[in-house]
């Protein structure tokens, strides 16, 4: 059975959370993974009747993003890695989620912040608002997404980009425009590293990432897809 860490937080705080009907949830940033601490019974509701706190932050851990558009995903993810990274950083952002019940998906708005308890530990604290309904009685217009940067990487009119840690391997941003050449291999999350991402087994024992950080450019052909692409690859400074 799933057990969850509430035990760094005040007693009386985690029953008052967890029994809230805002949806919020708390997070901690462990070994480069975002962990679910706990979640409250108005987040709970997001899912199917039946469905528990310990089931939701079990889902929450193991693919947090499933029920996020599939254009927004990469970016809901990046931004909560920057977030996580960033002891004294804001959580602000607006992405698209299936809901249960509902036919279409869902505009959410979440906000959230790094709180300090008494002990030292560093946790967020992200709250979520189904804004759905104040944007259709606004002419149905969708808020804009923060700087435009969603816009860019959801497109697929840029030429595909992943922006990642040469000595960890581990992703900071990936457009969309990646998934039309090579599908990835797993859902992208907070400290997902490139081999875990776009690689198979298979493909590994033929191509490493660090033989393509030695070159400009490589061509690698795939087993699982019998394509060959072309990698081009350029370190920022």
């Amino acid at each position: 059975m799933l057990e969850q860490d509430t035990s760094r937080l005040p007693e009386v705080l985690s029953r008052e959370l967890e029994s809230s009907g805002i949806p919020l949830a708390v997070y901690q940033f462990v070994d480069g993974r975002v962990r679910t601490v706990l979640v409250s019974e108005g987040l709970v509701r997001w899912l199917a009747p039946g469905t528990t706190r310990e089931d939701m932050v079990r889902i929450l851990d193991s693919d947090m993003y499933r029920n996020v558009h599939p254009d927004d995903s990469v970016y809901v993810a990046s931004k909560a890695v920057e977030f996580a990274k960033q002891p004294e950083g804001r959580y602000e952002v607006v992405y698209r989620q299936k809901l249960y019940g509902h036919d279409k998906y869902s505009t959410i708005h979440a906000l959230g912040y790094h709180r300090c308890l008494e002990d030292g530990t560093r946790c967020a604290v992200i709250v979520y608002d189904d804004i759905s309904s104040a944007l259709d009685s606004n002419g149905g217009s969708r808020r804009e997404f923060e700087g435009g940067v969603v816009e860019f990487l959801n497109t697929d009119k840029v030429d595909p980009f992943i922006v990642f840690d040469a000595n960890t391997h581990e992703i900071y941003m990936v457009s969309a425009s990646v998934a039309k050449v090579w599908k990835p291999v797993r859902s992208f999350d907070t400290g997902i590293r490139l081999e875990e991402y776009l690689f198979t087994e298979e493909e590994l024992s033929q191509i490493s990432v660090d033989s393509l950080l030695e070159r400009d450019e490589s061509i690698f052909h795939s087993p699982r897809t019998g394509k060959y692409v072309i990698l081009n690859q350029s370190q920022i400074l």
